[in-house]
């Protein structure tokens, strides 16, 4: 009976609104573009021997230099996305999250200039790579117009905006790595004033049935 019941709190999900308001065709293809770059990108550092985090601190000695600042950002970027391509169930970016911290919420949406934190990642690893190797003169046509789009795209005015979903069932919220709450033994963890919890939507979950309201920031 515990999964048929309401979740009272109010959750959160960040984003930017050219995505929220863009049509479905239009993130399909965003979605797809940040996955060529970020896939092309990746690539490129594991052919010259980012093959594994137990290498990064050799790697940094061979370029760390040439990535300056953006160091840190780029090895956190790149251990989410090595996760990602090897299944890991807690970076499935196709996927719909909530948490129940407007903060974090705020803080994704301001990193969502391009489509989440998968088109994040791929705008670090991509430029960064950028800084490495003279990757537009190596690529063909087609990888290349995809970085023409991706940087017309990422160029544009950020727009951040926090999503407020309320009243919603119990049944569409999962953990993050994609398991069933089992809510009458988790309830306290997951409803605690003192726990930040964010949580995967299931399928069966529809955005326009539990929003509450969008907040600019």
């Amino acid at each position: 009976m515990q999964n048929n019941q309401i979740l009272t709190t109010e959750l959160y999900h960040g984003t930017d609104n050219r995505i929220f308001s863009s049509s479905e065709e239009e993130r399909v293809f965003l979605a797809n573009l940040c996955s060529d770059i970020a896939d092309f990108s990746y690539q490129k550092f594991l052919e010259d021997g980012f093959t594994s985090m137990s290498k990064i601190f050799d790697y940094k000695k061979k370029r760390g230099d040439a990535l300056g600042n953006d160091w840190f950002h780029f090895t956190t970027c790149f251990q989410k996305y090595d996760s990602y391509k090897k299944g890991s169930p807690y970076y499935q970016y196709d996927n719909f999250y909530l948490t129940d911290s407007k903060q974090r919420a705020a803080n994704y949406a301001r990193s969502s200039n391009i489509f989440g934190e998968r088109g994040h990642i791929a705008s670090i690893l991509y430029h960064c790579a950028l800084k490495l190797w003279n990757v537009k003169q190596e690529t063909d046509p087609a990888m290349l117009r995809k970085m023409e789009q991706f940087e017309e795209f990422g160029n544009q005015k950020t727009e951040p905006i926090i999503l407020v979903f309320e009243n919603i069932p119990k049944k569409y919220l999962l953990k993050e790595s994609g398991e069933q709450i089992d809510w009458e033994k988790e309830e306290i963890w997951f409803t605690s004033p003192d726990t930040t919890n964010s949580f995967r939507c299931s399928p069966e979950f529809s955005i326009s049935d539990f929003l509450s309201s969008v907040i600019p920031i």
